[in-house]
Formats: structure tokens, sequence, C-alpha cells
């Protein structure tokens, strides 16, 4: 069997890259698959770990962390999705009526 280690590393740094570039709208969206990858790498080392019975590992600390910080990112970019949603829906309406009025 491997060592679910080099996941839980793994996961802690998209988890990280997941909250920094969460809050940037270019590229927002590969926040969010960063976290998304986060998470799933996150629960395979998890998986790993128990099959492996280790109870405790070296990457214990950094996969639970790393499984918390990508949630949080994968939060972070979808609420950030919304919000924008919602603005360009709120503007489109606006000009709509502007538009109306103006005729």
């Amino acid at each position: 069997m491997q060592n679910p280690e080099p996941l839980a590393v793994t996961s802690l740094v998209l988890g990280i890259c997941s909250i920094v570039l969460g809050w940037f709208p270019i590229v927002n969206f590969f926040a969010l698959a960063a976290g998304i990858v986060g998470l799933v790498l996150s629960i395979m080392a998890s998986k790993r770990a128990a099959a492996q019975n280790l109870t405790a590992w070296d990457g214990k600390g950094m996969n639970t962390a790393g499984l918390v910080l990508s949630i949080i990112g994968i939060a972070i970019c979808v609420i950030y999705i919304l919000l924008w949603v919602f603005v360009f829906s709120v503007v489109t309406t606006a000009v709509h009526d502007v538009n109306w009025y103006l005729k």
C-alpha cells in the first residue's frame, strides 16, 4: 500500500490555493476546481490511512487542515460566484428598465 502523506500535503496546498484564489473574479473557477480536487484527495488520504490501520500517521494534521481549507475555499468560491450572478442580474434589470423608460 502507498503512504497517504503525499495526498495530505497536496490537499493542504490545494485548499490554501482555493482560499487565496477564490477572491479573484477570473481565477475563481480554477480555485473552485482546486478546492474540489483538494477535498477529494483529502478523503482519499483518509480512506488510505484507514485501510492501512494507521491511527497516528505523520500527515493526519495536514490532511485535516487540507479538508477544512478545501471546504472553506469551495464555500468562498460558491458565495463569490453567486454574488457576481446577483450583481449582473441587478445591473441587467436596471439597464433594461432605463432603456424602457427612455423609449
